[in-house]
């Protein structure tokens, strides 16, 4: 068995893939083509046979990473996976990493309309194109529905695009349904869940998901597949009981509100969860109490990762230890929610989404976590870089890291902005300084345009952190004062790591903006290039001694020094 193990791992997937088709249990994503064409059964069948034992390890690693998203684009596969998790518990043991994308909601709505073809799987008595969700894969689905008491309590009416029905979608019903289902949405938002409780229990007993079967070649139904995706979704997390890394991109559909049966996801550590940035207003991603049960059957949780978030409402306190937010365009009470619901942060990585004139946000998010994690954060990512450029006539307020001083714990702060600086004419130093925590290990600011100084940042660092190790700058030009930089970093008066990092698309676009042309740069670079470089060479000679970095380019070096 040793041997077995140290085999390739791409060849065991290659055989567990021939026995996973063989056997009808297609765990994620497979191409039609990769065993070439014609496929000869009776081939795969002595091949399956002969790499038994081979495929019992093989499956192991085979279903490590189960996805509903094959990375060649085809949705061919996503019922296969929900009937294999709910069929063969031995396998879904073996899922560590659980990915649940959006491309199967198109695959139950747009397969009919697009033609998608799908392949015929072997041991099954109907065939496999002229179906999306089968009878017996429905019947199977909708007996573990029920034995975990997975229900939707919105109270809306479901309406499945099952095997009968087809001549009513474009009747009345459809239009009051797809009415409703927006007046309920707009209602979840808004109203409170208290007020709501009798309404909920009055409608369980009605809202018990139900997936029928579905053909290919039927009408799809928007309201329909996300319904049917919200129940596979949680059906595929409760039958994955060792899973440790859950991913979820909801763009077109949610967890169910309610599920009463599930065992322990005792290894679930990491949980991320995305919208669709693109989407619009009625496709956001709102964090709200349907997410509450996974919370609570994962006792171990400590990261989550938001992407594309714009609310965050009723969400149960959880014992979270690290959250980041990619792309966030929190109003004011989701940031209040936020801090209430994840109290004892330790990592937080904030990625803010606004747009302009919503610049007032980024001191209202800063001051809140301060004043909720002012005793627990160790890390700090505060990312400006997705919102919009503040309006001249801004505010300093607006934008200020002042309250960043008082979080003792503070030992690593990051800051991803294009406006950090306030007005030239103001006291750089005083502004460094009222941002640095007193026990920093690591700052690093990113995406800064424009003009800096970096010798009020340094010595700000050395008369405020003596703890600091590194202090790193990614801007779009060099700093206006560079040689002075130099000459104290060469007297060794700061034994702490400074460097910088000039990215070349941002000075491209800031030479852009900036009107400059190609004749003004010529006549620059004509002249006294040799003499400039040389001196550049020495200067980075110097630096290299005294632990200045400089990736720059030379080009780059020459026009700051004309300038």
């Amino acid at each position: 068995m040793s041997r077995l193990v140290a085999l390739p791992t791409e060849l065991l997937f290659r055989i567990a893939k021939i026995t996973s088709i063989y056997t009808g249990f297609v765990p994620w994503g497979w191409e039609i083509d990769w065993l070439g064409q014609p496929v000869d059964r009776g081939a795969l069948l002595r091949l399956a046979l002969t790499c038994k034992t081979l495929a019992a390890v093989a499956l192991q690693l085979l279903y490590r990473h189960a996805s509903t998203v094959n990375w060649n684009g085809y949705l061919d596969t996503a019922t296969s996976l929900f009937r294999t998790l709910c069929s063969r518990p031995d396998l879904a043991a073996h899922v560590t990493e659980l990915t649940l994308g959006t491309d199967y909601h198109w695959h139950y709505f747009d397969a009919a309309v697009l033609g998608i073809a799908l392949p015929r799987e072997p041991n099954t008595h109907y065939k496999r194109q002229d179906w999306l969700i089968s009878p017996d894969e429905a019947a199977l689905f909708n007996k573990a529905l029920r034995d975990h008491g997975i229900t939707d309590t919105r109270g809306t009416k479901l309406w499945e695009p099952g095997i009968a029905g087809y001549s009513d979608f474009y009747g009345d019903d459809y239009q009051d349904d797809d009415e409703a289902d927006y007046q309920d949405d707009d209602e979840a938002d808004y109203q409170d869940d208290g007020a709501n409780a009798s309404d909920e229990q009055e409608h369980d007993s009605l809202s018990t998901y139900r997936i029928e079967a579905i053909k290919t070649n039927g009408h799809p139904h928007v309201d329909g597949s996300s319904r049917t995706c919200s129940a596979l979704a949680a059906l595929a997390i409760v039958k994955s009981p060792n899973v440790q890394r859950l991913c979820l991109s909801s763009r077109s559909w949610t967890l169910p509100r309610t599920v009463q049966s599930i065992v322990s996801l005792h290894r679930l550590t990491e949980v991320y969860l995305a919208g669709d940035p693109d989407s619009g207003s009625l496709e956001d991603f709102h964090l709200d109490s349907s997410f509450n049960w996974l919370f609570a059957a994962a006792p171990a949780l400590r990261k989550l990762s938001l992407g594309s978030v714009r609310k965050i409402r009723d969400v149960a306190p959880c014992t979270l230890t690290e959250l980041v937010l990619v792309e966030a365009d929190l109003e004011n009470t989701s940031v209040r929610e936020m801090c209430k619901s994840f109290p004892a942060l330790q990592r937080l990585s904030f990625g803010a989404s606004f747009l302009e004139g919503d610049c007032a946000k980024c001191s209202y998010v800063i001051r809140h976590i301060v004043k909720t994690y002012k005793n627990s954060l160790c890390y700090l990512r505060l990312d400006w870089s997705w919102a919009e450029e503040i309006p001249p006539l801004r505010k300093a307020a607006d934008v200020s890291l002042a309250g960043l001083k008082s979080m003792t714990r503070l030992t690593e702060l990051v800051v991803a902005t294009p406006f950090l600086h306030r007005d030239k004419n103001a006291d750089d130093r005083g502004f460094w300084a009222s941002l640095l925590a007193p026990n920093l290990n690591v700052l690093r600011f990113e995406d800064i345009s424009g003009d800096w100084r970096a010798l009020p940042l340094i010595s700000a660092v050395g008369d405020n952190c003596s703890q600091m190790r590194s202090v790193t700058v990614e801007c779009s030009r060099p700093p206006a004062d560079e040689a002075a930089v130099r000459s104290m970093l060469d007297s060794k008066r700061i034994g702490h790591e400074f460097c910088y990092t000039v990215t070349d698309e941002s000075a491209y676009s800031d030479g852009y903006s900036d009107g400059s042309d190609e004749s003004d740069e010529s006549d620059e670079s004509d002249g006294s290039d040799d003499s400039e470089d040389s001196e550049d060479s020495e200067d980075s000679d110097e630096s290299d001694e005294s632990g200045w970095t400089d990736d720059s380019d030379d080009s780059e070096e020459s026009e700051e020094s004309d300038d």
